[in-house]
């Protein structure tokens, strides 16, 4: 054979075996250079507690000197006990609003960059002081997320409260400080979709899920055990309430009436065929403010044809109480005492103090549709309409508009242990509290 040819082919077989082996698979151990994060701007601000820093916390990730796109990272701010995750975008950056804990004086917030393998590979910390704040309305710390808005709240005895989100996988949250300061329990995970919240007078907790079992609790959240899947979309109740008698009565968007006799173990659904509008162009839609009374009567009002709806045999049939009065809403406080809206020339809000028998004004307003109201344990009745949330001490006491606003609905809200008013945020998806 040629010379040559053999050499030819012996570097051809060379070649082909040293390209195949570099296309053999499993690492290849090529170092890229380390990735470093560092903080590009926001540091070293002051505001309240609660409140977002004005400046968006911005972070640079590179290697090597490069710009790094795609990356992981991961802010973990001192006093509140989530982390946030980001990835970063084209130039390397990403940016972090960050909410002050309730922490007094400087408050840390510490910015990984994590790996494939989520490890941490480097870090930086930003800095910003937190200043105490006055009598008003202020932000609730750790309370933002994803801009989930906030679609209820419940309390214990002891002043504990909890609230909920409108979707997807969060804890339920809980404050031991009157609504300042909110944190995760770790107890129920952050596995269900939990839309809605409800305590009773003996300190149970029922949680509903969205498409799960419900969850109870009878040691303060401690310890959950499953009951039945509801019938209803948490996320869309417009009242929940365990009843004097024990019942659990909840209203809600997509199923008109849902009740539980046995602590939520089963449930009965009422539909809206069971009520009989007194005015049949109106029809009827929507069911809101579920109540018992110390008869065992139940009510709920209906919203279309504003029409209070009454049931003397555990919620099998319904009728009317005062056929064609145009009612905005009903609510009967632990003193047996009848509340109820009035829509028109005589509207406004009344009082019973007989069980309906009889009704005396609280505050006149024509065409002024009044909603969500209670009694709170600071013994002041609460109610709202379209436009602001108002308080009165009782009967002949001046209606005062606390929190102005214009939602669509009317956010919900509930009083702490030291009388701090605690309401969803109409513009921002955060708790925020009222203290005098």
């Amino acid at each position: 054979m040629n010379k040559r040819l053999v050499i030819l082919l012996s570097t051809i077989c060379i070649l082909y075996f040293s390209c195949s082996k570099s296309k053999l698979p499993g690492p290849q151990n090529i170092d890229l250079g380390k990735v470093t994060i560092t903080l590009d701007s926001g540091n070293n601000q002051r505001d309240t507690i609660g409140r977002p820093l004005k400046k968006t916390i911005t972070i640079k990730v590179t290697q090597n000197g490069l710009p790094l796109a795609g990356y992981s990272v991961q802010f973990q701010g001192s006093g509140c006990d989530d982390t946030v995750s980001a990835v970063t975008q084209y130039g390397g950056t990403t940016g972090y609003t960050w909410y002050l804990s309730s922490q007094i004086g400087q408050q840390t917030l510490k910015i990984y960059a994590l790996n494939s393998q989520n490890q941490k590979v480097d870090s930086v910390t930003a800095v910003a002081t937190a200043l105490a704040t006055g009598p008003g309305w202020h932000f609730s710390a750790c309370t933002f997320q994803d801009a989930q808005p906030i679609i209820s709240f419940a309390k214990l005895s002891t002043g504990r409260l909890f609230l909920t989100y409108w979707a997807g996988k969060y804890y339920l949250r809980y404050s031991d400080d009157n609504g300042v300061t909110w944190n995760a329990l770790k107890t129920l995970g952050n596995t269900h979709m939990i839309g809605y919240v409800m305590s009773t007078p003996q300190d149970e907790l029922f949680v509903f899920t969205l498409g799960e079992a419900a969850l109870y609790s009878k040691d303060v959240g401690q310890t959950w055990s499953t009951l039945a899947i509801t019938p209803f979309d948490p996320r869309l109740i417009s009242t929940a309430i365990c009843t004097p008698s024990g019942k659990l009565l909840v209203t809600s968007g997509n199923v008109p009436l849902s009740i539980s006799n046995d602590r939520g173990k089963t449930w009965t659904t009422v539909p809206l065929t069971a009520f009989t509008s007194p005015n049949p162009a109106s029809g009827v839609s929507q069911l809101t403010s579920a109540a018992e009374d110390r008869a065992g009567n139940l009510y709920v009002e209906e919203t279309q044809s504003q029409t209070i709806f009454k049931s003397a045999d555990m919620g099998k049939t319904w009728n009317p109480v005062k056929p064609g009065e145009s009612d905005g809403a009903f609510y009967i406080d632990n003193n047996n005492w009848f509340y109820k809206s009035l829509v028109g020339f005589e509207g406004g809000i009344y009082i019973s103090k007989d069980e309906g028998t009889t009704y005396n004004q609280m505050i006149g307003s024509s065409f002024q549709g009044f909603g969500n109201m209670s009694v709170q344990s600071d013994g002041n009745f609460y109610c709202q309409d379209a436009h602001g949330f108002y308080s009165s001490a009782g009967l002949g006491d001046p209606f005062k508009e606390i929190f102005v606003f214009k939602a669509e609905d009317t956010p919900p809200y509930i009083v702490a242990k030291n009388n701090n008013i605690i309401m969803r945020g109409t513009a921002n998806a955060v708790a925020q509290y009222y203290t005098k």
